[in-house]
């Protein structure tokens, strides 16, 4: 036998210790936004992704430079990349945290009120501070990439400032899902209910497809995320709910987004619809 062929099984013995041994994979993350009205821009800067693994061990990725993110350019689909292809332990994890950067004397963190041109600061309260932890599982396989997009939910999350106070608060809500898994839906609102007095259009999107739909109070059934309903350039409404991993979904319209006030319970009128999310698909529902 000669030596080239004794050579090559233990090259590739070699590399399959490798692969065994190294315990790692490589991680992509992106942040979006379910978008927010009476604002123009909502900007956080992250500057650290901090992972629990299962058995409690934690690392933290620092983003050199910070990631300085405005939310309301995140939306439709659009997302801003955190991390990408990023080595990492492979496992899974049971937290994942997002660090902001904030102070009393700058902007990191701001928002911009519509109408205004003067920034405002943007606090997460001590309170809240628990906001910014993603207690959910996720798995980066062994020797493997894996890609995930977390949803700041700004309607969910976002406080006005009270009592003449000049700085708004974040209280997070996000959701983390898997790309791969991920579907949307998108679809178009007649004019005439997109055109009502005083209407304020959004489409909500709960969990099953029998949930009753609900305002964001914290009661009850609460939607996973919803979008705003804009008028395109052609003269049509439409809207996009993206990164929804596959399911059934029961969907809500509402003229009354603007009236929605996630600390109190408001009744809003609804116009139901459902729709089955497929991975990497695009699911089309009208109102």
């Amino acid at each position: 036998m000669s030596l080239r062929l004794l050579v090559l099984p233990l090259l590739l013995l070699l590399a399959a210790c490798e692969v065994l041994d190294r315990d790692e994979g490589r991680l992509s993350l992106s942040l979006t936004d379910a978008p927010v009205e009476d604002v123009d821009s909502v900007e956080v800067t992250v500057d650290a992704v901090i992972l629990t693994h299962e058995d409690g061990d934690t690392e933290t990725l620092e983003l050199e430079p910070p990631q300085r993110v405005d939310l309301l350019q995140q939306r439709n689909g659009s997302r801003a990349s955190l991390l990408s292809d990023v080595p990492v332990r492979s496992g899974r994890y049971d937290r994942i945290r997002l660090r902001l950067l904030e102070s009393a004397t700058s902007t990191e963190s701001s928002v911009l009120p519509r109408g205004t041109t003067q920034r405002q600061p943007l606090f997460v309260p001590e309170d809240a501070e628990a906001g910014l932890i993603l207690n959910g599982a996720f798995v980066v396989p062994d020797g493997e990439a894996a890609a995930f997009t977390i949803d700041l939910d700004l309607r969910q999350s976002l406080r006005t400032p009270a009592g003449g106070a000049q700085a708004w608060t974040l209280r997070p809500v996000l959701r983390i899902v898997e790309d791969a898994r991920a579907g949307s839906v998108a679809g178009s609102v007649g004019t005439a209910r997109a055109t009502a007095a005083g209407c304020v259009p959004a489409v909500y999107a709960f969990a099953g497809r029998d949930t009753e739909p609900d305002d964001i109070d914290g009661l009850e059934a609460e939607p996973l995320t919803e979008a705003t309903v804009e008028r395109g350039a052609d003269g049509v409404y439409r809207y996009q709910l993206a990164f929804l991993p596959a399911g059934d979904y029961s969907l809500a319209y509402t003229c009354g987004a603007g009236l929605d006030e996630p600390d109190s319970s408001q009744t809003l009128s609804f116009v139901r619809g459902l729709a089955t999310v497929r991975a990497q698909a695009t699911t089309t529902a009208n109102f």
